[in-house]
């Protein structure tokens, strides 16, 4: 824990200097900054100009450099660090209002390509979805889709994230009874008031098919159960004291750039029977029912010609007993040394997700408009903890880092990281180690 503290410290410390010192870049703005921003790309489909389709892109391209974790194999050979270049997210988008209240959204890409990934990777249909608008109150909609309940963080726009990535264990069953987040669903949101809800009953994928998943003996600890999966529910309920944020698609930005005034507080909720079983004390088989709470705030408050932006919420999570989840985001190895092995597993995996409760902050300013070239520099700081029941000491992440926008708004951006992850023992489920990731992300998006 020590090794914790200083780490914390020097990240938060290397954040309060970068605010600092940049905040000495003048305000001044010389350039038309509307002039210079893209426009749409948008087909028109009626003379009007009512029925429409708009297009979308982006991608993200890594260049790391990982401290793996203990034992981390590449085709069984020792590999200890790893320098690589990557593409975190490729995505295409279609959205548009094709008919009378009716709405498309289409969504193209994939995440985690990589020196492993082999040749010929296929992109995927990520989002298929119909929406047809009643009243502002009730939109409703069908298909596969992001929107989901639980946080705000739940369905993330990862082309406006502010740190180096979202928030992984805030989508608790990331690429288990879901895709990328998307599940097949039907829904129902809208706009009451300041009031922003929104309702989901999905059929989750078969969690058999996962790469999570493996055929694993019953213990005393809750694993995967081997059975159809049943329905989800989730929901979300925010309210809204300053701007209204859109709702056109299910995923929410992670800044604003300083364009929007927001102060939200949410509650959201999921649930699926039977989504784990583990051991009874008398060797029958007991089902556990996911039942997952979240509570959250997010703030844009534009201040002294740039913004401040947070995010903090509280989770509780239950999957049953010492559920306990490892996710390497992007994993840069794909094996390890059993006799070597931490808790962790391979490459940068650590505990994400689990039974029990997590807080999560994160920060980040925006600094005011450089005069010279119309960019921004916006360092940032994040911070997960999580006491979960199958660790002994807390789970705890942080991330450092400064965003450096090439323009005000916000179509290429260069962002460099610091995640620092802890590595706990197999046999006393105690912290025993810390190892970091580097990033130097670029991103592009029209």
């Amino acid at each position: 824990m020590y090794n914790l503290r200083i780490n914390f410290y020097i990240n938060l410390f290397i954040f309060i200097i970068v605010i600092t010192f940049s905040g000495k870049v003048h305000a001044q703005q010389l350039l038309d900054v509307d002039s210079l921003a893209n426009e749409k790309l948008r087909v028109n489909l009626n003379k009007a100009g009512t029925n429409f389709i708009q297009f979308s892109a982006s991608t993200q391209i890594w260049m790391r450099y990982t401290e793996n974790n203990p034992g981390s194999t590449v085709f069984d050979n020792p590999e200890p660090n790893t320098s690589d270049i990557s593409i975190r997210r490729l995505r295409i988008g279609m959205y548009g209002k094709v008919a009378d209240k009716t709405y498309v959204y289409i969504g193209l890409g994939d995440n985690n390509i990589n020196y492993l990934s082999g040749q010929g990777v296929p992109i995927k249909i990520l989002d298929a979805q119909i929406e047809y608008h009643l009243k502002d109150y009730l939109h409703l909609g069908a298909g596969k889709t992001g929107w989901t309940g639980l946080s705000r963080f739940a369905a993330p726009t990862t082309t406006s994230i502010l740190g180096l990535d979202i928030p992984i264990f805030a989508l608790a069953t990331v690429n288990l009874g879901d895709d990328l987040l998307r599940r097949f669903s039907i829904y129902a949101k809208g706009d009451m008031g300041k009031f922003n809800y929104r309702l989901i009953m999905s059929k989750p994928y078969a969690v058999q098919n996962s790469k999570g998943y493996s055929e694993t003996p019953l213990a005393e600890v809750a694993i995967l159960a081997n059975t159809s999966p049943a329905i989800q529910y989730s929901g979300y309920l925010k309210y809204q004291f300053f701007e209204k944020e859109a709702m056109a698609i299910p995923y929410s930005p992670g800044t604003y750039m300083g364009k929007k005034k927001v102060f939200n507080l949410g509650f959201g909720f999921q649930r699926q029977n039977d989504f784990t079983w583990h051991q009874g004390f008398a060797g029958d088989t007991v089902k556990n029912d996911m039942v997952l709470f979240a509570a959250d705030l997010f703030a844009e408050l534009p201040m002294n010609k740039g913004s401040l932006t947070l995010h903090g919420g509280y989770f509780n999570y239950n999957f049953g007993p010492n559920y306990l989840r490892n996710i390497g985001v992007n994993n840069p190895v794909n094996g390890v040394d059993a006799n070597l092995a931490s808790l962790n597993g391979r490459g940068n995996a650590f505990p994400i997700i689990g039974s029990g409760q997590s807080y999560y902050g994160n920060i980040g300013y925006l600094l005011p408009i450089s005069y010279k070239n119309n960019s921004q520099w916006q360092p940032f700081f994040s911070v997960q903890l999580s006491d979960y029941q199958a660790l002994v000491d807390n789970m705890v992440m942080t991330e450092t880092g400064i965003n450096y926008h090439f323009n005000s708004f916000a179509s290429s951006k260069l962002t460099f990281g610091i995640q620092s992850r802890p590595i706990f023992d197999q046999e006393t489920r105690k912290e025993i180690d810390r190892k970091n990731m580097f990033v130097l992300q670029y991103q592009v998006r029209f």
